[in-house]
């Protein structure tokens, strides 16, 4: 399907810690792809073709110019991580190195979203989705 987010890339200083952050916050699992570069397969949704849990998997990899600060867009994709309790995984977050960028608010018919800063300097998003109305 066209327009369809089907792979994301972190990029980070630390890959190690980053592992830790994103295994520990969200259950992520990684395997090492065995590139010429540090790139390590992130599990973090499906993880078959034709698995009926929603999510998308991505990578993780070295920065390549850790010069260039994180929010210059430079090495930044946010991609926003839907999540059961919110204010559960925002405190987590906190515990485990992250900066609350943007504390929890509603958007009205969405969900209760916030907006996170990890170990590496990336910017993601939590989303507590509303639950559709029963009819």
């Amino acid at each position: 399907m066209a327009d369809t987010l089907v792979h994301f890339e972190i990029q980070a200083d630390d890959v190690e810690r980053a592992k830790k952050f994103y295994g520990e916050l969200f259950g992520w699992t990684f395997e090492n792809a065995n590139m010429p570069m540090d790139y390590w397969l992130i599990t973090a949704g499906r993880s078959t073709v034709g698995d009926d849990t929603f999510g998308v998997n991505g990578a993780l990899m070295k920065r390549n110019n850790p010069a260039a600060p994180a929010d210059s867009g430079a090495n930044a994709f946010v991609c926003t991580i839907s999540v059961a309790d919110i204010e559960a995984k925002v405190a987590q977050a906190k515990e485990l190195g992250a900066e609350i960028l943007m504390d929890i608010d509603m958007i009205p018919n969405v969900g209760r979203f916030a907006y996170i800063r990890d170990t590496e300097g990336n910017k993601l998003g939590l989303i507590q989705p509303v639950m559709p109305a029963s009819h």
